[in-house]
């Protein structure tokens, strides 16, 4: 077991780790914190491994914009407000800002730090939020604009430059996408996508376009991006307890484009994964593992999908809500509560037992569901505080509309248990 701190010395004892173990055949990680130091390690024993500057430039949100080939200028970064003062003193000697604009960490996971901001004081408060987190950003804080479009990830398996599988998840609007105050958790995602097909091959098409010009050309790769007008959007239906998917009246008359957020060089997050190995056949953390060790034939044949893919449709559903230090210490019993680092709820935790002996017709659609807990802050919370997040996995065989409201009912049951309605 090798220790992860001390990030400039985690490459050398990580070989050191491995040449003092029994014949390996590969390494690899999970996790992005991770990826630099593994392709670092990799390249200097000789290991499978796609390079140190591809991971550099994937794991910094600011090198992945400039490498994106869609630079149009108007991202930027800081490494200080007094730097945010002059970028912004510049835009105004030349032409005004366009607002809302998003802020977060060059380096991070998921929503940690990411704000967004409807004027110049939200602006500069976001980026002071973000520096005061102490994160290690070699680019400081990417400031960029916000896209008013459905949000999709994009998950591609490539061989040697060429895609041999592809598929486009439908990522539903988050709670910043209606007010800067809130954050940009994710909701909810859907499998197989309700975007018009051309717009998801331009998606494809431009996140493929962007592995390789960081210098890919193999592996897993789970893109985040947005459509810039769509020629749908998500509204508000009375009917149902989730927005709707439906195409703008009337239509957009502007090109479609795409507007990259993020290349993530790894398989998606477990729950993401789990959705897709079970709606399409596609096993993309196997994937990894065997672009770990360079065994390519089995790479080739693993990519393939269900014979009539997607065969189920999926969601996932996701709950992020503010929970009292009480719950975590007395009814999960957590032994410590640590502002800087994440807690993992066991399955065995509550509220796990509840929804099995009391929900068993809902938890049949559910075929995975894991909860993590982290400090507050870090999402723009109060200080002491702590968001709880839950990722649940819902099939359905019969449609879209049902799995969706599966999800509405399962984080609706969820979040009363854990006290929020």
């Amino acid at each position: 077991m090798v220790a992860t701190t001390e990030k400039e010395a985690l490459p050398i004892r990580l070989a050191a780790a491995v040449k003092n173990a029994q014949p390996v055949d590969g390494i690899f990680t999970c996790t992005d914190d991770y990826l630099v130091a593994v392709a670092q390690t990799a390249q200097e024993l000789g290991l499978p491994t796609s390079g140190l500057k591809p991971y550099t430039i994937s794991t910094d949100k600011f090198l992945t914009h400039m490498f994106s080939g869609r630079n149009d200028g108007a991202t930027f970064s800081v490494r200080s407000l007094a730097e945010l003062d002059d970028k912004l003193a510049e835009h105004a000697s030349k032409e005004s800002m366009s607002y809302p604009m998003v802020c977060k960490p060059s380096t991070g996971r998921g929503s940690e730090g990411v704000f967004r901001a409807d004027d110049a004081l939200e602006l500069r408060d976001a980026v002071a939020r973000i520096l005061a987190l102490g994160r290690d950003c070699p680019s400081g804080v990417v400031i960029e604009p916000y896209v008013d479009g459905p949000e999709l990830d994009v998950n591609l398996v490539m061989l040697d430059g060429q895609v041999l599988f592809s598929e486009v998840v439908d990522d539903f609007p988050s709670p910043a996408d209606y007010s800067s105050s809130a954050a940009f958790n994710e909701t909810q995602t859907h499998a197989p996508s309700g975007l018009p097909k051309e717009e998801q091959k331009l998606a494809v098409d431009a996140m493929v376009e962007a592995v390789l010009l960081q210098g890919f050309c193999s592996g897993v790769f789970h893109c985040e991006a947005r459509v810039r007008n769509s020629r749908v959007d998500y509204r508000d239906d009375p009917d149902v307890p989730f927005p709707v998917l439906d195409y703008k009246e009337p239509p957009s008359s502007q090109q479609q484009s795409i507007f990259l957020h993020e290349i993530n060089a790894r398989s998606p997050g477990i729950g993401s994964s789990t959705a897709s190995l079970h709606s399409t056949g596609v096993d993309y953390f196997a994937l990894q593992l065997l672009a770990a060790v360079g065994d390519w034939a089995r790479f080739a044949a693993l990519s393939t999908p269900f014979q009539h893919a997607p065969t189920n449709f999926i969601s996932l559903a996701n709950v992020a809500v503010d929970v009292p230090a009480t719950l975590l210490t007395e009814i999960v019993k957590v032994p410590k509560l640590d502002q800087d680092v994440r807690i993992a709820i066991p399955d065995d935790a509550f509220p796990n037992p509840q929804l099995r002996a009391n929900h068993s017709s809902l938890m049949r659609h559910v075929v995975f569901h894991t909860a993590v807990v982290r400090p507050s802050h870090w999402y723009g919370g109060e200080v002491g505080s702590w968001r709880w997040f839950m990722t649940g996995v819902i099939v359905s065989g019969r449609g879209r509309e049902e799995a969706l409201m599966a999800v509405a009912t399962f984080a609706g049951v969820y979040q009363r248990l854990l006290g929020v309605e």
